[in-house]
């Protein structure tokens, strides 16, 4: 499993996920994953177009993100799912926790709405 963080300047962090977020790669990257995210209390977006899988377990560790950060005030959402990963998040109604976007200006604007 990949993961990678960055602060973007306009107070945006940015997420990049990659691999299979199965009970292995979630495993390697939950906590790591929540210390990058919910001290921050900034606006994320995570972009997820790189995930080949998403398993339950994968599903909780971004809806316990994006509720912490909800709690703040503050949006998550996801950028670019895969149809597969979009509709199993669909599937699981977290679309409605966590905005599925498409293209990075829509994820921006999303994120920087009041939650």
């Amino acid at each position: 499993m990949e993961f990678s963080v960055a602060d973007r300047p306009d107070g945006i962090t940015f997420v990049t996920l990659a691999g299979s977020l199965d009970l292995k790669g979630t495993n390697e990257i939950d906590l790591k994953f929540q210390s990058s995210i919910a001290p921050r209390r900034q606006p994320t977006i995570v972009d997820v177009s790189g995930l080949t899988f998403i398993s339950s377990i994968g599903m909780g560790m971004l809806v316990s993100a994006a509720t912490s950060l909800r709690r703040n005030g503050k949006k998550l959402v996801l950028l670019n799912a895969s149809p597969e990963i979009a509709q199993a998040l669909r599937h699981a109604r977290l679309d409605t926790v966590m905005p599925l976007v498409e293209g990075l200006d829509a994820a921006v604007a999303m994120v920087q709405q009041a939650a």
